[in-house]
């Protein structure tokens, strides 16, 4: 790293695990319950891989400068693919209030800063609130995490999303099951379009 490369090095950018746009990996954890107008993922998730480091520097490290950074990198990616996201707010995986005490941040809403600073989408984090905290989704197989996420997320009061497009912004993407608990709940609400910004998947 250096002044030019403050978050990643070069080498490692170009090492990083991009995966395809088109792939189906992500779609397919969601087993058709919800239906998002798109669904994009930037790093295949690998245990002991590059995307885990990152994420475990974001998550446990207090890195969420790290996290804008990686989330502009993924905003460029999609740019350099034609694809433009055409949203009204960014909205990021919440935490329970309990775990953001603790934790002191959200690492999906750093993620989501940088797509919005690089975008210039709006980020919204009043609008998706964590009503409950889950037990733990750790060796969870994915009916069960589906089970663990019920009625875990609510919309706050007197939010009016009839007709919005909304994009939804997490770290990783596991089973599925927390992206799907949040969109179930942003689809009740009347949302027009949800397009799903995962920065990883397994």
């Amino acid at each position: 790293m250096n002044e030019q490369e403050p978050h990643i090095c070069g080498s490692c950018l170009l090492e990083l695990p991009v995966i395809d746009l088109d792939d189906t990996l992500s779609l397919g954890k969601l087993a058709g319950r919800i239906k998002p107008a798109n669904t994009y993922s930037y790093l295949k998730f690998n245990k002991l891989g590059k995307a885990q480091k990152i994420l475990h520097e974001l998550k446990y490290k207090d890195n969420q400068e790290l996290g804008i950074f990686i989330g502009k990198r993924f905003f460029d990616h999609l740019s350099a693919q034609a694809i433009h996201l055409e949203l009204d707010f960014l909205i990021p995986v919440p935490l329970h209030s309990k775990r953001l005490k603790t934790r002191g941040y959200n690492q999906a809403e750093a993620i989501a800063k940088g797509i919005a600073d690089q975008s210039e989408i709006v980020l919204n984090t009043n609008i998706l609130l964590k009503a409950k905290e889950a037990t733990s989704q750790t060796n969870k197989g994915r009916t069960a995490r589906l089970e663990n996420m019920q009625n875990c997320f609510t919309i706050a009061p007197n939010i009016n999303l009839k007709g919005k497009n909304v994009g939804i912004v997490d770290d990783v993407m596991t089973t599925g099951a927390t992206i799907e608990a949040c969109c179930l709940c942003l689809e009740a609400a009347g949302v027009n379009k949800i397009t799903i910004l995962s920065l990883a998947v397994a």
